[in-house]
């Protein structure tokens, strides 16, 4: 989205009016296809909003950690989490 905003705004610092030539702005917490082909889930930040949404529609206590990404960036320590989870199902 950041990029698409700065096209827009260089090209109407150049005099031309590009919005009308661009398709709608896509939404950002949609599943996309990575460079191989396999759909993904969107990122998001994980809040407590989000883990407890989550717990709703996943069985969390059966989750398995696959991977987990810590690092530090100054002072500021930044992660990444991917787990396996199974659906629960709602009858």
């Amino acid at each position: 989205m950041a990029r698409r905003t700065w096209m827009v705004e260089q090209s109407a610092i150049a005099g031309y009016d590009l919005e009308p030539l661009l398709s709608a702005p896509a939404e950002t917490d949609h599943h996309h296809r990575d460079y191989r082909g396999v759909v993904r889930p969107p990122t998001v930040a994980l809040t407590t909003e989000v883990a407890l949404g989550i717990g709703v529609d996943y069985d969390l206590a059966t989750a398995e950690v696959r991977s987990l990404v810590l690092e530090r960036i100054g002072t500021r320590l930044t992660g990444t989490l991917a787990v396996a989870v199974s659906r629960r199902v709602c009858l």
